[in-house]
Protein backbone atom coordinates (compact mmCIF):
# COMPACT_ATOMS: atom_id res chain seq x y z
CA UNK A 1 0.00 0.00 0.00
CA UNK A 2 1.60 3.58 -0.80
CA UNK A 3 -0.36 6.43 0.08
CA UNK A 4 0.46 9.53 -2.14
CA UNK A 5 0.97 13.60 -2.27
CA UNK A 6 2.61 15.44 -5.29
CA UNK A 7 6.28 15.33 -4.08
CA UNK A 8 6.15 12.41 -1.95
CA UNK A 9 4.85 9.08 -1.24
CA UNK A 10 5.02 6.58 1.90
CA UNK A 11 5.32 3.04 1.10
CA UNK A 12 5.91 -0.09 3.28
CA UNK A 13 9.47 -0.74 4.72
CA UNK A 14 11.43 -3.22 2.65
CA UNK A 15 14.59 -4.64 3.11
CA UNK A 16 16.30 -2.75 0.41
CA UNK A 17 16.06 0.26 2.82
CA UNK A 18 18.08 -1.33 5.06
CA UNK A 19 21.32 0.52 3.47
CA UNK A 20 19.48 4.14 4.19
CA UNK A 21 18.11 2.80 7.75
CA UNK A 22 21.65 2.36 8.96
CA UNK A 23 22.96 5.44 6.98
CA UNK A 24 20.62 7.85 8.78
CA UNK A 25 20.29 5.71 12.06
CA UNK A 26 24.30 6.38 12.31
CA UNK A 27 24.20 10.10 11.64
CA UNK A 28 24.88 12.25 14.40
CA UNK A 29 23.37 15.09 13.05
CA UNK A 30 20.21 13.13 12.40
CA UNK A 31 20.33 11.92 15.84
CA UNK A 32 20.73 15.01 17.88
CA UNK A 33 17.59 16.34 16.33
CA UNK A 34 15.39 13.28 17.13
CA UNK A 35 12.57 12.50 20.51
CA UNK A 36 12.52 8.97 19.40
CA UNK A 37 14.98 6.71 18.14
CA UNK A 38 17.93 8.66 18.31
CA UNK A 39 20.82 5.87 18.61
CA UNK A 40 23.38 3.68 16.52
CA UNK A 41 21.88 0.96 14.95
CA UNK A 42 24.32 -2.17 13.53
CA UNK A 43 23.05 -3.41 10.19
CA UNK A 44 21.88 -6.77 12.24
CA UNK A 45 19.54 -5.00 14.04
CA UNK A 46 17.59 -2.72 11.66
CA UNK A 47 17.50 -5.93 9.16
CA UNK A 48 15.25 -7.06 12.37
CA UNK A 49 13.61 -4.50 12.79
CA UNK A 50 12.66 -4.15 9.20
CA UNK A 51 11.49 -7.79 9.42
CA UNK A 52 9.38 -7.11 12.46
CA UNK A 53 7.28 -4.08 11.10
CA UNK A 54 4.35 -6.13 10.25
CA UNK A 55 3.56 -7.95 13.19
CA UNK A 56 2.45 -5.19 15.32
CA UNK A 57 -1.00 -3.28 14.40
CA UNK A 58 -0.32 -0.69 16.44
CA UNK A 59 2.13 1.19 14.49
CA UNK A 60 2.03 2.24 10.62
CA UNK A 61 5.97 3.14 9.56
CA UNK A 62 6.32 4.23 6.34
CA UNK A 63 9.16 5.38 4.19
CA UNK A 64 8.90 8.49 2.51
CA UNK A 65 10.23 8.51 -0.99
CA UNK A 66 10.40 11.17 -3.53
CA UNK A 67 7.69 10.76 -6.57
CA UNK A 68 9.90 12.30 -9.14
CA UNK A 69 12.57 9.22 -8.82
CA UNK A 70 11.13 6.95 -6.23
CA UNK A 71 14.34 7.56 -4.36
CA UNK A 72 13.63 6.89 -0.30
CA UNK A 73 14.19 10.26 1.74
CA UNK A 74 13.12 9.66 4.98
CA UNK A 75 10.86 8.25 7.55
CA UNK A 76 7.29 8.57 8.86
CA UNK A 77 5.29 7.11 11.71
CA UNK A 78 2.05 6.34 13.53
CA UNK A 79 2.92 4.51 16.63
CA UNK A 80 1.03 3.74 19.86
CA UNK A 81 -1.94 3.83 17.50
CA UNK A 82 -5.13 3.40 20.17
CA UNK A 83 -7.74 2.39 18.38
CA UNK A 84 -10.10 2.52 20.89
CA UNK A 85 -9.53 6.06 21.92
CA UNK A 86 -8.69 7.11 18.03
CA UNK A 87 -5.09 8.76 18.73
CA UNK A 88 -1.55 8.11 17.50
CA UNK A 89 2.15 9.35 17.83
CA UNK A 90 3.67 10.97 14.78
CA UNK A 91 7.54 10.71 14.23
CA UNK A 92 8.98 11.62 11.24
CA UNK A 93 12.56 11.70 9.83
CA UNK A 94 13.67 13.48 6.66
CA UNK A 95 17.19 11.78 6.57
CA UNK A 96 18.63 12.47 3.21
CA UNK A 97 20.12 16.20 3.75
CA UNK A 98 19.34 16.91 0.12
CA UNK A 99 15.86 17.22 1.00
CA UNK A 100 16.36 18.70 4.11
CA UNK A 101 14.49 22.87 4.41
CA UNK A 102 12.88 22.00 1.01
CA UNK A 103 9.04 21.11 1.86
CA UNK A 104 9.11 17.52 1.80
CA UNK A 105 8.88 17.05 5.77
CA UNK A 106 5.60 19.71 5.69
CA UNK A 107 4.16 17.77 2.71
CA UNK A 108 4.77 14.59 4.78
CA UNK A 109 2.98 15.97 7.74
CA UNK A 110 0.16 16.67 5.91
CA UNK A 111 -0.06 13.79 4.22
CA UNK A 112 -0.18 11.53 7.21
CA UNK A 113 -2.38 14.07 9.17
CA UNK A 114 -4.88 13.27 6.00
CA UNK A 115 -4.16 9.81 5.96
CA UNK A 116 -5.07 9.54 9.80
CA UNK A 117 -7.96 11.25 10.18
CA UNK A 118 -9.55 10.56 6.55
CA UNK A 119 -8.13 7.07 6.08
CA UNK A 120 -7.79 5.47 9.83
CA UNK A 121 -10.64 7.75 11.46
CA UNK A 122 -8.52 9.03 14.08
CA UNK A 123 -9.18 11.71 16.06
CA UNK A 124 -6.42 12.88 17.31
CA UNK A 125 -2.03 12.96 16.44
CA UNK A 126 0.68 13.85 18.82
CA UNK A 127 4.56 14.56 18.75
CA UNK A 128 7.48 15.45 20.97
CA UNK A 129 10.24 17.98 19.67
CA UNK A 130 13.93 18.72 21.54
CA UNK A 131 13.71 22.12 22.07
CA UNK A 132 16.35 23.15 20.25
CA UNK A 133 15.15 21.99 16.85
CA UNK A 134 13.71 25.45 15.67
CA UNK A 135 12.74 24.39 12.34
CA UNK A 136 10.17 21.61 13.79
CA UNK A 137 8.63 24.07 16.22
CA UNK A 138 8.15 26.63 13.30
CA UNK A 139 6.62 23.57 10.98
CA UNK A 140 4.41 22.72 13.14
CA UNK A 141 2.74 25.42 14.54
CA UNK A 142 2.65 26.45 11.05
CA UNK A 143 0.48 23.12 9.87
CA UNK A 144 -1.48 24.25 13.45
CA UNK A 145 -0.75 21.71 15.86
CA UNK A 146 -0.76 23.51 19.46
CA UNK A 147 1.86 23.29 22.03
CA UNK A 148 0.51 21.42 24.77
CA UNK A 149 3.11 20.71 27.53
CA UNK A 150 7.06 20.73 28.50
CA UNK A 151 8.82 17.98 30.18
CA UNK A 152 11.57 20.02 31.65
CA UNK A 153 15.14 18.92 31.50
CA UNK A 154 13.99 15.53 29.61
CA UNK A 155 17.18 15.03 27.18
CA UNK A 156 20.63 15.26 27.87
CA UNK A 157 22.50 15.83 24.28
CA UNK A 158 25.15 18.02 23.45
CA UNK A 159 26.55 18.13 27.26
CA UNK A 160 23.44 19.43 28.63
CA UNK A 161 19.79 19.07 29.65
CA UNK A 162 17.24 20.19 27.35
CA UNK A 163 12.94 20.09 27.39
CA UNK A 164 11.08 17.92 25.62
CA UNK A 165 7.97 20.34 23.66
CA UNK A 166 4.79 18.56 23.22
CA UNK A 167 2.31 19.19 20.33
CA UNK A 168 -1.12 18.13 19.41
CA UNK A 169 -3.42 18.43 16.48
CA UNK A 170 -7.13 17.24 16.65
CA UNK A 171 -9.12 16.36 13.20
Amino acid sequence: MAVHAKRVYFRAIEETDIDYLYLWSNDDEINEMLCGWHFPGSKGFIRDWVANQDKDQNNRRFIICNSDDNKPIGTISLVHIDWKNRNAYLGIMIGNKEYQGKGYGEESIKLITDYSFLELDLVRLDTDIIEYNYKSIGLFEKLGWIKEGCKNNFFYRKGKRWHRLSYGIEK
